[in-house]
């Protein structure tokens, strides 16, 4: 996008957006600077999150180099600005802009509490629904899955995100092309190749499954699944690699099993004799 004329960080006002090609315009304003705002038209674009959606549609269609920016009026009065972008939206008749009137612009307005709240309720299944679809085949740029990475990363869930997220997966099962999308994802991933989880992470596993106890429907889950499932022994080089994986383990070290816990050994024990024979 060419530019023309920006006055130093921090000048706010009215600016114009102008399509080379065809010469429709758009009518703006900024109360913060005009080359923020310059930078936030470019950065939005290129995600095809542009708040206007016209302007949006024309960046996609005619290429956003083909666009200059060109500032109409600066002034260090902020209460003018709607004002004067008013006098310009009136004088000019810009073709991208939806809403005639600056005054019902959010420009500069706070939301209510009341507002708020209305805000952060959760969607609707059928808004959700309308959304997924909508969403359905399209797949988002490069800028912005770098963009999407830089806001996520080093972010962490709040303990109502991680409540909601596991109330919404109980019970729901992947498709096998869900499955499939996800093996060919993590193919060549070498990023868990010889990492040791952490001291804090060991931990953490520890306190999440203490006391956790399998239902009965688990067991017969996973019962039919291993039916019928032979293991026969370990070739030299698995029990070589369990060997090297066990030197300095000394958690089991002075440890002793219950009578109950060698009786289930011995009857599985068994059970394996029995099958492998």
């Amino acid at each position: 996008m060419q530019d023309f004329n920006l006055p130093e960080f921090g000048k706010c006002g009215v600016y114009k957006i102008t399509n080379e090609l065809n010469g429709h315009l758009y009518i703006g304003s900024t109360h913060t600077s005009f080359k923020k705002r310059r930078a936030q038209h470019i950065s939005y674009s290129k995600c095809g999150k542009n708040n206007c959606t016209s302007l949006q549609r024309a960046f996609t269609k005619y290429g956003i180099e083909n666009f200059s920016f060109e500032i109409l009026i600066s002034t260090p009065l902020k209460e003018y600005i709607l004002k004067l972008e008013q006098h310009y939206l009136d004088t000019l008749r810009p073709e991208y802009n939806i809403c005639k009137s600056a005054e019902h612009s959010r420009l500069g307005v706070k939301a209510t509490e009341e507002t708020k709240q209305r805000m952060r309720k959760p969607k609707t299944k059928q808004h959700s629904e309308n959304i997924r679809k909508a969403r359905l085949g399209k797949i988002p740029s490069v800028q912005c899955m770098e963009a999407m990475k830089k806001a996520n990363t080093g972010r962490k869930k709040t303990p109502e995100e991680i409540e909601k997220h596991r109330i919404n997966s109980t019970g729901k099962k992947q498709s096998k092309k869900a499955i499939e999308m996800l093996r060919l994802r993590s193919m060549g991933n070498k990023y868990s190749l010889g990492r040791k989880p952490s001291k804090w992470q060991i931990q953490r596993i520890k306190e999440t499954h203490t006391g956790k106890t399998v239902s009965q429907e688990t067991r017969e889950k996973l019962s039919k699944i291993f039916k019928g499932h032979k293991r026969g022994p370990d070739s030299l080089e698995t029990r070589a690699k369990k060997s090297a994986s066990l030197i300095g383990n000394t958690r089991c070290l002075g440890r002793t099993h219950t009578e109950e816990a060698k009786a289930k050994m011995r009857a599985n024990w068994d059970r394996r004799r029995l099958n492998v024979n």
